[in-house]
């Protein structure tokens, strides 16, 4: 439900989800992150997604970051058509001793056009939630490894 949330909202008040204060504000970034900050990456989404999982206190969080064009950059994260994916679970309940599982996946449309690479990340996006759920990537079982670390898919 978030996701659709998320999805409706920004196609509803885009530059209020695309700014600074709101990724300071919902997603945990601090002045660290954004002095860092080179682009979309797995680690980023994972980052996103694990923040807004824990603080919301939910089972499951998707994150998405990436370059939808038509212009973009030099770098393979900053070319049009990357997106970076992310899944976190939340495992044994909340509070101490908690595991936390993620997987990651990169995907690249191969498109410049911005409003065709919008729907094909969220269509990824939610291809992945349900692979992680369904705990199969196409081929056999999804992966993911030890807690705390990236999975890739």
């Amino acid at each position: 439900m978030l996701l659709v949330m998320i999805l409706v909202s920004s196609l509803l008040f885009p530059r209020q989800l695309y700014t600074l204060p709101s990724r300071l504000a919902y997603a945990g970034w601090t002045d660290a992150s954004i002095a860092g900050y080179k682009g979309p990456t797995p680690a980023i989404v994972t980052g996103l997604a694990a923040h807004t999982l824990n603080t919301l206190k939910s089972t499951y969080c998707v994150s998405e970051s990436g370059t939808a064009g038509p212009t973009g950059g030099d770098t393979r994260n900053r070319t049009p058509g990357y997106v970076a994916l992310a899944v976190v679970k939340r495992e044994g309940g909340e509070g101490e001793g908690t595991g936390v599982r993620v997987w990651t996946k990169e995907v690249e449309t191969g498109s410049k056009e911005r409003e065709e690479n919008m729907v094909a990340f969220a269509v990824e996006a939610l291809k992945l939630v349900g692979q992680v759920i369904k705990g199969k990537n196409g081929e056999g079982e999804v992966q993911a490894n030890e807690e705390g670390e990236e999975g890739k898919l």
